[in-house]
């Protein structure tokens, strides 16, 4: 974790607020691309497995100091990404995501983590075993989640001076009451987005997303508001992303507990989590905490 207090000019000084940065990584990982290239990409390792019998990382990522991260967040200094191991059981369980999800691309259908569990519970144990897998595949492919037609569950809200289409038509953000909308699960090729506020406020708490909502802030303050509703999911999380980098980009202002709790959730956004692998430096982005801080406790 680092966070820098005069780095730079700080535009929302009125705010007392301290600057989280993100990770400074790349992931050679590709969030999105075409669903040929996608099962085009399968063909290739599939068929090189069946001649080979070997099945290759072909994504990485790269941080300071060259510390190069692999499928599952594991660093390796120093070392290029090992080949699957020699275990048969591992092999299979891959190859058998990967039918899995050559069939749900070819037919263009969609599920979540947990349906590819519930499809797929001969050959995982556990939950977390068939997550792990996936991101092996995702290392595999090179591409993220919902190019492979895994969702993410949703739980999070967002309003205020935003826009999207997902395929159904525009979504107007400052139409809405108190509960705000559900952020999207899924992604197509063809998603818009437009933000026109000049903040970006990450609330912790729903109720006061709702207290937000039912004064329709952005009419006051021309903002898009975004909850995760405690601890973020991967699709409210990446939706906060698209946000913090879309153009021109807005300050993004974040608004947690003054605990060990407000501060892993802006670190969830800030750094993102083990469980998302290579995709995690896709979506992070750099915060400023909105609120009371260790300085201002004793006054």
């Amino acid at each position: 974790m680092s966070y820098e207090e005069e780095a730079e000019p700080n535009p929302c000084a009125w705010a007392a607020a301290l600057t989280f940065d993100d990770n400074e990584m790349f992931s050679s990982v590709d969030l999105f691309i075409s669903r040929l290239e996608v099962l085009r990409r399968i063909e290739v390792h599939l068929i090189s497995f069946m001649t080979s019998g070997k099945l290759e990382f072909t994504a990485h990522a790269m941080g300071r100091h060259n510390e190069e991260v692999g499928a599952g967040g594991t660093a390796r200094i120093g070392k290029k990404l090992a080949k699957v191991g020699r275990s048969a059981k591992k092999k299979a369980q891959i190859c058998t995501v990967l039918a899995f999800v050559y069939k749900l691309v070819h037919e263009n259908r969609h599920a979540t983590q947990r349906d590819v569990f519930y499809c797929l519970i001969q050959h995982f144990t556990t939950q977390q075993e068939l997550n792990q897998t996936i991101q092996d595949c995702v290392a595999i492919l090179s591409c993220g989640r919902f190019s492979m037609n895994i969702m993410a569950s949703t739980r999070g809200f967002v309003a205020g001076c935003i826009q999207w289409n997902d395929g159904d038509g525009w979504v107007d953000g400052t139409q809405t009451v108190t509960q705000g909308h559900c952020v999207p699960g899924y992604y197509s090729d063809n998603f818009q987005l437009k933000v026109t506020g000049k903040y970006l406020l990450v609330v912790e708490k729903d109720c006061f997303f709702q207290q937000f909502c039912e004064a329709r802030i952005w009419e006051h303050l021309p903002c898009t508001i975004i909850t995760g509703c405690g601890f973020p999911d991967v699709g409210t999380r990446l939706l906060a992303s698209k946000i913090a980098h879309s153009t021109p980009r807005p300050i993004v202002l974040g608004l947690v507990d003054y605990n060990p709790y407000g501060v892993a959730i802006l670190m969830t956004y800030v750094h993102g989590s083990k469980a998302m692998g290579l995709e995690v430096f896709r979506n992070t982005f750099s915060i400023n905490w909105l609120g009371i801080h260790a300085t201002e406790a004793a006054l």
